[in-house]
């Protein structure tokens, strides 16, 4: 398989992973918020349990399973993706602030929309949406696409089609130094706007974070350790 091919085979796994993970995360966010801060942090603890256990480890654990089935090791390399790229998901969304404009925001705008032309009125539409539910939504979506595109150990092990297997097998074949530098240019190319727009929102909202934080200052400690840890566990 060549690089291109590997590449547009695990970005079509990320988008997969992503759209089939993105309601799980938007209901288990829910769930978190719903929660006590001593729950919370408790359920946001046993979230993250699948980090714990590192991925070459696991990839060995299972590693015989996809040699006896080669027919299911795409399938079980998804899955285990899956795992993990739930709890970014829901523990970016928790983390990150309330939109600019909510939904009761985009009700009145619809309301008031009422009287302009069709053409006006969705790109009013779309314009709030943008900097509504869309502009909370993306900065996870990118963090879970990251993690799905950058997986290495788990393709390697289940023997599944993967960029970063990819240069594995051509450093063993001799593929040239310099060669494998300019090849690697393409998954860059591939992450690079996720990437550079997830500096972008950590720069816009940093502000926000910081003042919320100070306003969280003279809290108890058991109240500011739930606002804390998504923060850190997702740094």
């Amino acid at each position: 398989m060549s690089l291109a091919s590997a590449c547009l085979w695990t970005l079509a796994r990320t988008l997969v992973i992503c759209l089939i993970a993105w309601p799980v995360c938007a209901a288990v966010e829910r769930w978190l918020r719903g929660l006590s801060d001593s729950r919370r942090t408790i359920a946001i603890t046993c979230l993250l349990a699948p980090f714990c256990f590192p991925e070459l480890l696991v990839g060995y654990a299972l590693r015989d399973i996809a040699m006896a089935h080669p027919q299911w090791a795409e399938a079980l390399c998804c899955g285990l993706l899956f795992v993990r790229v739930v709890p970014v998901g829901a523990v970016a969304l928790l983390m990150a602030p309330p939109p600019e404009c909510d939904a009761a925001a985009i009700h009145c705008r619809r309301m008031s929309l009422a009287g302009l032309s069709h053409d006006l009125e969705w790109l009013e539409w779309a314009r709030c949406y943008w900097h509504g539910p869309v502009s909370r939504a993306l900065p996870a979506l990118g963090l879970m696409a990251v993690v799905s595109f950058q997986e290495f150990e788990l393709a390697a092990l289940l023997m599944v089609a993967s960029w970063t297997d990819w240069f594995v097998a051509a450093e063993r074949v001799g593929l040239e130094r310099g060669e494998m530098l300019r090849q690697s240019a393409w998954p860059l190319l591939m992450q690079l706007p996720v990437l550079l727009g997830l500096l972008v929102w950590l720069r816009r909202d940093a502000k926000r974070w910081r003042s919320d934080l100070r306003d969280e200052a003279d809290l108890p400690a058991g109240r500011l350790l739930p606002r804390l840890v998504p923060w850190l566990a997702t740094v």
